[in-house]
């Protein structure tokens, strides 16, 4: 969507001072300035959403190694072991072969 705004000549100038400053467009400066704006739970000045993608994905994912513990026995439904003897090739003193 485009939007076109008539903006006095001195704050035009003063806008596209600080997006040169911030590096970007004053095209890419205006759209953070309105991000900021219209999502209150953004970083201050960088138009970033205090959410963070990433770090859901993350929960995603650590959800799903979860449910793969317990659908192989290994942990229960609170993430208790249910396995708790250790391997014979993990043992002192075990014979490993390491691949190497």
């Amino acid at each position: 969507m485009m939007v076109t705004v008539d903006v006095p000549p001195e704050l035009a100038a003063k806008l596209t001072e600080e997006a040169e400053g911030a590096g970007l467009s004053l095209d890419q400066y205006m759209l953070r300035i309105a991000i900021d704006h219209s999502h209150p739970g953004t970083k201050s000045g960088i138009g970033v959403p205090s959410f963070d993608p990433y770090l859901a994905a993350a929960g995603i994912r650590i959800r799903a190694a979860a449910a793969e513990l317990e659908r192989l026995g290994i942990t229960d439904r609170h993430g208790n072991l249910l396995r708790t003897e250790t391997p014979e090739d993990m043992k002192e003193g075990a014979d490993r072969d390491f691949g190497g």
